[in-house]
């Protein structure tokens, strides 16, 4: 009898250590951001995030997707399992989010800055940059994200290989090249500068 409680206490210390070893610590964009344990069911507001999760095959139990599924790449869904909609990323729906019963919630830092609190109250926050990020910050974001679902070596090999081919394309491209990427509509034309994400691509493309 003794030795079986001696077993079951070595047993219950070990599961208080797993459960532990994870304690995954960020700055995020609202300050320090913990988590305890490795999220299991995430909610993602912009489909950024999505794509993030995608790259180390982890998948979200709700996506911001716009109600609609096709808004999301053939190449991030081939990795990605079935997912529930929680509306669109400019109105999430808080209902939706909550009844999936989330263990983290990532959102971006500006556009849902209004519902933060609201979004606090039904599962832990991460906030990121999308919306009006630079091309580092999108970088920058993947790997939090990657470090906060405990994929932190995995999103660091995909990221290395993303420098890899991006370093491959730098080299074809003729030296010397000034490119500005911009926007025609009807009645106005923008042009992306180095603040924009698509202006910092190209930037970094030398």
């Amino acid at each position: 009898m003794i030795m079986l409680a001696f077993i079951r206490f070595l047993f219950a210390g070990l599961l208080l250590v797993i459960s532990h070893a994870f304690a995954a610590t960020v700055q995020d964009e609202h300050g320090t951001f913990t988590l305890e344990k490795t999220p299991q069911r995430i909610v993602v507001l912009e489909l950024s995030f999505a794509d993030a999760l995608a790259a180390v095959d982890v998948s979200p139990i709700g996506i911001a997707d716009d109600n609609d599924a096709k808004r999301i790449l053939p190449e991030v869904r081939a990795h990605l399992k079935p997912w529930q909609s929680v509306g669109t990323s400019a109105q999430p729906s808080l209902e939706a989010i909550a009844a999936l019963k989330p263990d983290l919630i990532i959102a971006d830092s500006s556009r849902h800055a209004g519902v933060y609190i609201a979004l606090q109250q039904i599962a832990p926050v991460l906030l990121l940059k999308s919306r009006n990020e630079t091309y580092a910050e999108n970088l920058q974001s993947a790997a939090i994200i990657g470090e906060m679902v405990g994929k932190k070596r995995e999103m660091q090999a995909r990221l290395e290989q993303h420098k890899e081919r991006m370093a491959q394309w730098a080299s074809q491209l003729p030296k010397g090249t000034r490119v500005a990427f911009g926007i025609s509509r009807e009645q106005q034309f923008n042009l992306h500068t180095q603040e924009t994400w698509t202006g910092s691509v190209l930037a970094s493309l030398g």
